[in-house]
């Protein structure tokens, strides 16, 4: 049923198409042979005003008007009329000769102003000027078979009907008379019955004249009976002439109403001057003579010639004086013009053609019709076209199947798509984790319901946003840089799993550890288009790694305390010979001191200045053996760090105190190059002061092997960029490459009977309070151990 209405349908558009061109071509050969046929017609009538001019001219050079009968030679006594007086001095009969052997288009062109008038006196020049006009009006028609005949009819005046009468019954009939309805035999002139109007003529002419029948060829024995018969008293006649007059040429009419035949007529009006007068009325007094042509319109056209048997020719004339007013003269093949017998053609185009000949004032038309017919429907082509137009409607009914076979596939992919949609936006909603997508940008696209509940937020709050400006992940107890998991995963277009010590705060709020991944989105080309980021908070579990890190974090301090502690303790264990030999000094000197005092209080005269003075280096000894204890007894002492604001310079004075005696021991000269003014730092002053008295004797034991006069140890204080900086430099054999990457590892050493915790427990303390301790070799040689803190103003 598809094929069968695409068909039908695709049929009628090929058929329209080529009705459309058929009728096209059809318009246009029927425009051409129109045009063609008008042309032909144009040419007839050119070719007759061209006789008539012909006329007019033999009639204004000869100044006669013949008057003759049916017989082939006149009688020798022919005259003229009205009588003139003109003689030729040469026989004129050579003149007459050339005259008429001129052709019609040559009379035509002779301006008569400038001839001669030719008038005839003697009877034998009338019978050659008669003989050779008549000769002259049939070689005409048989040059042209379409005129059918030529007349001639002179104006008579009232006053000269008597006269004209006897000349022409004593000429052409001897019953010859001059027949008009409108005639008054009475002698009086200018009668009632003789003022008569022209029709359509602009101006009124008085009914003096008459214009007889006279001059016709060839002439019919019928003709005789009609000798004298007034024609003006015909209407159609007298409009022709009325409208000769008007336009000063030529005239198309009807026969007269008593024709036989459906000729036409040419009429043109004779004037008896060259110059006719601008007044009508005066010109039209001016019409001596009217030359009538007949024209046969079956003969028009030959029969090559003739239009095709379905287009109908018509030649209308119009008076010009009335507006509107056409007559139709003749009309070819007047049945293609009808449809009454085929009223199913009126369906189809009717064709039309019209061209106007305006000749001075008297115009014609020719107009054509043809009514198109099946003849547009060329039978070969209209096969094709259904041929053509069933294969295009089986294939595209074909493609319309196929297409709607593709829809219905389409249709249940998107339907199935949809379904699988609307399953993942329920799973990604009904799930506890996170998800979170992004364009490659890392602009936010869409956000699960979990997701807006960690964030505390809505879609449209974060959509189109950056995610690391929405998602505020921080990385806690990394060792190394952590990379952006999410720019990783664009970059590199893998899976990335979140740091185990991922936290995500939100605003003032607890942080909260999380875990998850982010994974790369692509299209149906592998190309990555964004990324996927899925997290989840550890609840409870996080709670409990939080405590245990606590926990940890606190075992781990007590622990540190309590190395540092035993580490302290092990130091004054290798330092306790030299500071019992520190406190040694102090007490002998106080035993002396008191001694001395006794001596002197038991002699007669004590000197009482001595005394005193002995009594006070006693008490200075003391108060230096004190210090000693005390400074032993904190270094000791087993307490919990409390950062306070402390001065590293007098720390460092601390430290050489307990240090002094192992430095005279190594031979080592000490240098100190400490900054006044140093600003405070924030840490434990034990703490720091282990740090200084570990690196002094690490220092110590790196000039063991070096010759004395080279044993110096340099400890100096700065102050640069907002952080204090502590140096101890030696002048030993330096580090070695392989030693430098492990010195700050624990149980690393280098000494023989080490432990390896020392440089370890330092670098702890030191970064606790948020410092960092560095070593390296001096280009002058040894080794350079120094630690940074930052300032407190």
């Amino acid at each position: 049923m598809l094929t069968l209405f695409l068909w039908v349908l695709i049929y009628s558009i090929v058929l329209s198409v080529q009705v459309s061109i058929e009728l096209k071509n059809q318009k246009q050969i029927f425009n051409d042979r129109a045009r063609s046929i008008a042309e032909l017609l144009h040419q007839r009538f050119i070719q007759s005003e061209t006789v008539l001019n012909s006329l007019e001219t033999i009639i204004h050079i000869f100044d006669v008007i013949p008057y003759y009968g049916p017989e082939l030679y006149p009688s020798p006594t022919l005259t003229q009329f009205p009588k003139k007086s003109s003689v030729f001095n040469n026989d004129p009969s050579s003149e007459i000769e050339a005259l008429f052997k001129s052709t019609e288009a040559g009379l035509s062109s002779i301006d008569v102003g400038i001839m001669p008038k030719m008038n005839v006196e003697s009877g034998a020049f009338d019978t050659v000027l008669f003989n050779r006009l008549r000769g002259y009006i049939k070689d005409m028609i048989v040059q042209h078979p379409y005129i059918s005949f030529v007349a001639i009819e002179p104006r008579i005046e009232q006053a000269e009907v008597k006269q004209f009468e006897e000349h022409a019954r004593s000429m052409l009939a001897t019953n010859y008379k001059i027949k008009s309805n409108d005639m008054d035999r009475s002698d009086k002139k200018g009668s009632a019955a003789n003022n008569v109007k022209p029709s359509g003529s602009p101006v009124r002419v008085p009914r003096t004249f008459y214009y007889p029948f006279t001059f016709k060829e060839p002439m019919d024995p019928g003709d005789l009976l009609q000798l004298g018969t007034d024609k003006y008293q015909d209407a159609i006649w007298r409009e022709a002439l009325n409208r000769s007059v008007y336009s000063r040429k030529y005239a198309i009419a009807q026969q007269p109403s008593d024709a036989k035949n459906h000729d036409f007529l040419l009429l043109k009006a004779i004037f008896s001057t060259v110059s006719p007068s601008t007044d009508p009325i005066i010109r039209y007094t001016q019409a001596a003579h009217t030359i009538s042509i007949s024209v046969n319109p079956d003969k028009l056209l030959s029969a090559d010639e003739l239009p095709p048997s379905n287009m109908s020719v018509s030649i209308y004339s119009a008076n010009p004086l009335i507006k509107g007013d056409k007559t139709r003269l003749v009309i070819f093949n007047p049945l293609a013009s009808s449809t009454s017998s085929i009223k199913w053609q009126e369906f189809f185009l009717k064709l039309h053609f019209s061209q106007n000949e305006d000749h001075g004032g008297t115009p014609y038309s020719i107009e054509a019709n043809q009514q198109i017919g099946w003849e547009v429907f060329n039978r070969s082509t209209t096969l094709l076209g259904a041929i053509l137009s069933l294969s295009i409607a089986l294939l595209t009914a074909g493609l319309i199947r196929v297409w709607g076979d593709k829809s219905e596939l389409s249709r249940q992919t998107k339907e199935i798509i949809f379904q699988e949609k609307e399953r993942a936006l329920v799973t990604l909603h009904s799930i506890n984790d996170a998800v979170i997508t992004m364009d490659l940008t890392g602009n936010i696209d869409y956000a699960n319901a979990s997701a807006l509940e960690i964030l505390r937020t809505d879609l449209d709050a974060i959509k189109n946003r950056l995610a690391h400006k929405v998602l505020n992940f921080r990385y806690d107890l990394a060792n190394t840089l952590t990379l952006d998991p999410i720019q990783t995963c664009l970059v590199e277009k893998r899976i990335v799993e979140l740091p185990d010590n991922t936290i995500f705060q939100i605003h003032s709020e607890d942080p909260t550890l999380i875990e998850g991944s982010v994974s790369p989105l692509c299209d149906l080309k592998q190309s990555i288009i964004g990324a996927v980021i899925v997290f989840r908070d550890l609840g409870p579990a996080r709670k409990k790694v939080l405590a245990a890190l606590a926990a940890s974090e606190k075992r781990l301090r007590q622990h540190q305390t309590e190395l540092a502690h035993v580490t302290r303790l092990t130091t004054m264990g290798e330092m306790v010979s030299g500071i019992a030999h520190e406190l040694n000094q102090p007490l002998s000197a106080i035993l002396s001191y008191n001694q001395a005092c006794i001596h002197l209080l038991h002699s007669p005269n004590p000197n009482i200045e001595k005394i005193i003075q002995a009594m006070q280096s006693a008490a200075t000894q003391s108060t230096r053996a004190g210090d000693i204890i005390a400074r032993l007894r904190s270094f000791i002492k087993k307490e919990n760090c409390l950062p306070e604001l402390i001065n590293v310079n007098q720390h460092i004075e601390n430290v050489l105190t307990l240090i002094e005696h192992d430095l005279r021991d190594a031979e080592v000269t000490l240098q100190v190059d400490l900054v006044d003014q140093i600003p405070p730092v924030l840490a434990d002053g034990i703490q720091i002061e282990q740090v200084i008295l570990n690196l002094i004797r690490n220092a110590i034991d790196a000039m063991s092997d070096v010759n004395v006069a080279e044993k110096t140890i340099l400890i100096s204080t700065k102050y640069e960029s907002n952080f204090v900086f502590v140096s101890v430099i030696d002048k030993g054999c330096g580090i070695s490459e392989g030693t430098m990457d492990n010195l700050f590892h624990p149980f690393f050493t280098t000494k023989k009977d080490g432990l390896g915790l020392g440089l370890a427990i330092s670098t702890s303390i030191i970064e606790s309070f948020g410092g960092k301790l560095i070593a390296k070799n001096n280009t002058f040689g040894g080794a350079e151990f120094s630690f940074y803190m930052s300032s407190v103003e």
